[in-house]
């Protein structure tokens, strides 16, 4: 596996898992290179662009039953007083 010191030395046809991600795709095989992180001292693994695939999609009947919890949830963490919302059910 090839190992990379920074970010700038890393070709654009490898990116992490992260940014596939975020670009709508995930990897298909194992990570080919790593690229170390000062930041919290640790290695990221480096996948290939060509040897990923597109995520699927969520069904429209997944995504209303997504809405659907995520709308629970606030009113969950909501105060029936005031309207006040709480970043965490815990503290209602």
């Amino acid at each position: 596996m090839k190992s990379y010191k920074n970010w700038s030395e890393v070709p654009l046809e490898l990116a992490s898992k992260t940014k596939l991600s975020k670009e709508g795709l995930k990897p298909l095989e194992a990570p080919v290179a790593k690229v170390f992180q000062r930041a919290n001292n640790r290695y990221i693994e480096l996948y290939e662009r060509s040897k990923s695939e597109k995520k699927r999609q969520l069904s429209d009947k997944q995504k209303l039953a997504l809405s659907n919890g995520r709308k629970l949830g606030l009113e969950q963490r909501t105060c029936k007083q005031c309207g006040y919302v709480v970043q965490s059910i815990n503290y209602v």
